[in-house]
C-alpha cells in the first residue's frame, strides 16, 4: 500500500433556493493505492470526506463529487447564506487526526526521500490550508445566474 500527501485547491459555486455561493479553499488529502486499481482520497481538512476510483484521476474526481455534495446538503439545510457559510466553515475546520497523522508520515517520508541531506532532521511540510465562502449576487435581475462546473486539483506536498 503506496501512501502519498498532497495538497488540494478547490473551488465550487453551490446554489439554493435562497443564495447563491461560492466555495473557494485549499487543504491536504491523502492519497492511498491500497492495490492496483484501487486509489482512494482522503481528506484531513473537511474530515471525514474521502473518494474511491480505480485510477487516481476517478478517485480524485469521486473526491471532489463528495465534497460538493456535502456542500450542497449544507446549502438545501440552511435558511440564509449566513447560516450556510457558518456550516460551510465548520465542515472545513473538522480535521480528521487519524487521516492527519497517516499525511504527515507521508510527507515527511516523501520530503525526507526527495530534500533531505543525510545527517539533516526533517525539514516542516507546511501549506496554507484555508476555505472562504462568498455570496454571489444577482447583477441583472432579468438575467439568470450561470452555473459552472467545479474544480478541484491536487499536487504533491513534497
Amino acid at each position: 500500500m503506496s501512501r502519498t500527501a498532497l495538497f488540494f485547491q478547490y473551488r465550487e459555486r453551490v446554489v439554493s433556493p435562497a443564495f447563491t455561493a461560492v466555495v473557494m479553499g485549499a487543504g491536504r488529502i491523502l492519497a492511498v493505492e491500497k492495490a492496483p486499481q484501487d486509489f482512494w482520497f482522503y481528506s484531513v481538512e473537511a474530515g471525514a470526506l474521502a473518494g474511491h476510483g480505480v485510477s487516481q484521476e476517478e478517485a480524485l474526481e469521486a473526491f471532489r463529487e463528495t465534497f460538493t455534495n456535502a456542500l450542497r446538503r449544507l446549502a438545501a439545510e440552511a435558511q440564509s447564506f449566513n447560516a450556510f457559510r457558518a456550516k460551510a466553515l465548520e465542515l472545513f475546520e473538522c480535521i480528521d487526526h487519524a487521516n492527519e497523522q497517516a499525511w504527515q508520515l507521508a510527507a515527511q517520508t516523501e520530503h525526507t526521500s526527495t530534500i533531505q541531506q543525510p545527517g539533516e532532521p526533517p525539514a516542516p511540510v507546511e501549506r496554507a490550508q484555508f476555505i472562504q465562502v462568498f455570496e454571489e449576487r444577482r447583477r441583472n435581475t432579468e438575467r439568470a445566474l450561470e452555473l459552472s462546473g467545479a474544480s478541484l486539483g491536487a499536487f504533491s506536498a513534497a
